[in-house]
């Protein structure tokens, strides 16, 4: 058994030096947490008024090139510019965002330059006919560090 922990130590010290652990521990955990946070505020407080202006680019722009989005049926949307078209199809249809809200419940870091971010949130949209709809449930987001600093979405799960 000894053998086995070695080896898969070996294995992941080795994938960790492969994927720049070695330049993302120049960072603490801490401190990657404590300069992605105001990013996500930022994100988080900007998001409904995004939705409410139907500004698909808007509530692209902090996702990666390379992100990963998940709707709540499963749909997985990938890259920067696919997830802005999945928002301005959603747009498309006349309905219009009238209330929600984003709640952060935590974030942790990860390492390797990734943050996670879960919560709950939610949107009432109004569609043409006048009729109400809501959707809510939780979320999940995770967050990268750009060899620039920068924050990125880099996967989201979303309600």
């Amino acid at each position: 058994m000894r053998k086995a922990r070695t080896w898969w130590s070996k294995l992941a010290t080795a994938a960790a030096a492969l994927l720049g652990a070695g330049a993302a521990s120049a960072v603490t955990l801490a401190e990657d947490l404590a300069s992605a946070v105001p990013v996500m505020d930022q994100v988080d407080a900007e998001w409904l008024g995004d939705m409410q202006a139907g500004d698909a680019e808007r509530l692209a722009a902090p996702y990666a090139p390379d992100a990963v989005f998940v709707t709540p049926t499963g749909h997985v949307v990938i890259g920067r510019e696919a997830i802005a078209n999945l928002y301005r199809t959603g747009f498309a249809n006349g309905s219009k965002v009238v209330r929600g809200g984003i709640h952060r419940d935590g974030a942790q870091p990860g390492g390797l330059g990734l943050v996670y971010e879960w919560g709950h949130g939610g949107a009432t949209r109004r569609e043409s006919d006048g009729h109400e709809a809501t959707r809510e449930g939780p979320y999940l987001t995770v967050w990268r560090r750009e060899p620039t600093g920068t924050w990125m979405i880099i996967r989201n799960m979303a309600f």
